[in-house]
Parts: C-alpha cells; sequence; structure tokens
C-alpha cells in the first residue's frame, strides 16, 4: 500500500467524518483483467498469495459495493487490502 494514499484516506475522513461522510480507501493488489493476463504477470503473482489466486474484478466490486452501501455505517479512514492474503503469505 502507498503511504501516501493512506495517509490522504485518513486525512480526508477526519476532515470530514463530523458531517458522517465516511472516506475509506482499497487497495488491490493484481487483478486479473484481459491486460494483465497478456502481461503475464499474474502466475507469479497468484502464487505469492494465500489464496493462490490473482483478485477476479468481482473481488474487488464486492468490497466497494459494500464501502459504498447503507451497510458501512461506521467503517470510516480505512485503507481496506484487496490481496488474497498477499501481505500475510
Amino acid at each position: 500500500m502507498k503511504a501516501a494514499v493512506v495517509s490522504l484516506t485518513k486525512s480526508m475522513a477526519l476532515a470530514v467524518a463530523p458531517d458522517n461522510i465516511l472516506i475509506n480507501g482499497v487497495a488491490p493488489a493484481g487483478i486479473a483483467t484481459e491486460k494483465a493476463k497478456a502481461l503475464g504477470f499474474l502466475p507469479e503473482l497468484a502464487a505469492q498469495t494465500a489464496l493462490g489466486r490473482a483478485a477476479e474484478p468481482e473481488d474487488v466490486a464486492d468490497v466497494v459495493v459494500f464501502l459504498l452501501s447503507e451497510k458501512n455505517r461506521y467503517m470510516v479512514g480505512e485503507t481496506v487490502a484487496i490481496s488474497g492474503g498477499y501481505f500475510i503469505a
């Protein structure tokens, strides 16, 4: 994750949280898009994740949909790593 983006997310969240605006970030690792597949680096990345695969676009979209939904009422200032366990493997 990029420290500047994480810091910006926290700063923005702190500034607008009193107005009940929830700012969060997402930090996806490799996503299995057609272009990424064509570049050929996904097998190497997948081998470095706990789940053994790259993220599908829907994996990232599901997290974003949650963050934008009414179900997210209390999560603010966080950056969610969508990595399949890349950071723990």
